[in-house]
């Protein structure tokens, strides 16, 4: 799906959005939120939770129809 589509999903079940690509390559997730904080990154990992450094996403990142929903 694309990234429009997974943060309205992710927001209305309250889960992060991601691309297999960011899974494999960072292990990261993203939070989409309404705040004014940046958009952190959180890993895959069950045992880290602290967000990491914010997220800067790339032309193909924004038009990538790859996006998925995740816990």
């Amino acid at each position: 799906m694309d990234i429009q589509e997974a943060t309205k999903l992710a927001i209305k079940q309250n889960r992060y959005i991601s691309r297999v690509h960011f899974i494999n390559t960072f292990k990261v997730k993203l939070k989409p939120t309404n705040t004014y904080d940046l958009c952190k990154t959180y890993s895959v990992n069950p045992g880290e939770v602290e967000p990491r450094r914010a997220w800067s996403p790339r032309a193909d990142d924004l038009i990538a129809d790859d996006w998925i929903v995740i816990d």
